[in-house]
């Protein structure tokens, strides 16, 4: 009775939740704001991909770039070779998923610091040959004339749509998958690694999978954006762009899946209503984040946890 109790209210909250979300296009007309609402739903789904990579330890450095290879491979497919977008969008997701696992193979052995740098590496010198090579990738001009899924997509709001069944599949999905006996293992991987490997467990099989299947939704992202916009060039994923999810993480907290959102929440709204003054909106997003790691180092779901049950210990991700 006290399982249903408690359950209830959660399970309602999330319902009335969607119901808003799938109702927000007939209460806000705006398409400045409808497209506000599609980029917050991809830097959501890519903030979550990008945690759960996080949960056996690892921190990469180019997440934006396995976005921009499911958008390139798309947008080359579907325009240069003229492929239907039934074959170019999945197409799209399996050169991501390639490209990481080839990746991997050279760098999930390297742990911590290692791994994000050569991550890093990786995502500067893939963004260089987008910017030098003219065929297939349009250099500097990118790619123009990428189409539309279909006709009926004419409007912000039929994207906004798709873009929120995505999210919605992909939070959903990363969700049940960590709290599985695969996550679990992840994060015991994370918690105590060479007592993983005492048990048995191939970290390396591990982490590479981990790393394949948040890129996968990164890709998808990619893949969504490149249809979406219409046209792409290097700048929209450019490696510096990494440090954003990575504070949209730091800042909203690692705890649960609820951090990444949290994050994407406070800072892409920002983002987008003040663009025209990026360089102040950056420089405030830096200062906030030194703010927020002095003040509550698992960022601010930890605040909201000890704030919820003060004088309590918090407890490792293996253990929720």
């Amino acid at each position: 009775m006290n399982l249903l109790k408690s359950t209830y209210p959660r399970n309602a909250f999330v319902v009335m939740g969607i119901i808003l979300l799938f109702s927000l296009t007939f209460i806000v007309r705006s398409s400045y704001f409808q497209h506000v609402f599609i980029v917050i739903l991809q830097t959501i789904t890519l903030a979550v991909s990008y945690r759960f990579i996080t949960l056996s330890g690892q921190w990469t450095f180019a997440h934006f770039t396995m976005m921009g290879i499911g958008a390139y491979t798309s947008a080359i497919l579907s325009t240069t070779m003229g492929y239907p977008l039934w074959i170019s969008c999945p197409l799209g997701i399996v050169a991501t998923c390639i490209t990481t696992f080839l990746l991997g193979l050279l760098i999930v052995k390297t742990r911590h610091v290692y791994f994000f740098f050569a991550t890093w590496a990786f995502a500067y010198v893939v963004e260089i040959t987008w910017k030098k090579l003219w065929f297939p990738f349009g250099g500097f001009d990118g790619i123009r004339g990428i189409p539309k899924p279909s006709s009926w997509f004419n409007s912000e709001a039929h994207f906004y749509y798709l873009i929120l069944v995505i999210t919605l599949i992909s939070v959903t999905f990363l969700y049940k998958l960590e709290k599985s006996r695969f996550g679990r293992t992840l994060v015991c991987i994370d918690e105590n690694e060479d007592l993983a490997k005492s048990i048995g467990i191939n970290v390396f099989i591990f982490r590479m999978l981990a790393f394949i299947i948040g890129s996968a939704f990164a890709g998808a992202i990619g893949v969504f954006y490149a249809h979406y916009a219409g046209f792409i060039a290097p700048p929209d994923f450019d490696w510096m762009l990494n440090w954003f999810v990575v504070i949209y993480l730091i800042s909203g907290g690692t705890r649960t899946i609820l951090g990444p959102i949290i994050g994407t929440l406070i800072f892409v709204p920002v983002m987008q209503v003040f663009a025209a003054y990026q360089t102040y909106v950056t420089v405030g997003i830096g200062l906030y984040t030194i703010f927020v790691i002095m003040v509550a180092s698992d960022g601010i779901e930890g605040l909201i946890w000890r704030l919820r049950h003060p004088g309590e210990i918090g407890v490792s991700r293996a253990l929720r």
